[in-house]
């Protein structure tokens, strides 16, 4: 799929969606590491005017029951973002194809490509 419509996909959805704040470090992280300025990144992001969900201890417990996809090798920042769409009650918007293929989520996950 052409990334030009991945990123409309995306711009489509941002208005109404929410990023954990565990993503948005890690959306961060990667940014400085291919800009190499913080300041630039925070910035730019700044502009999105992301929803930003905390996480809390309430997070952190709701996350225990996705606990089981470590063993498929999902990240913590992975688990993070399905437990943001649980507790939100959104649909999980990603790249990754694999995630469609696990059962007890696929149905809340939306593929950009």
């Amino acid at each position: 799929m052409h990334p030009k419509f991945c990123a409309e996909k995306v711009a489509a959805v941002l208005p109404r969606a929410i990023v954990s704040a565990v993503n948005l470090a890690e959306v961060i992280t990667k940014l400085v590491q291919k800009i190499n300025d913080p300041a630039a990144v925070v910035k730019h992001l700044a502009l999105l005017e992301l929803r930003v969900h905390a996480w809390d201890k309430e997070a952190a417990q709701h996350s225990a029951q996705y606990a089981w996809l470590a063993a498929l090798g999902l990240s913590l920042g992975d688990r993070a973002c399905i437990t943001t769409a649980s507790i939100s009650g959104l649909r999980v918007l990603t790249a990754d194809r694999r995630w469609k293929t696990i059962k007890p989520i696929a149905a809340r996950i939306d593929l950009i490509r």
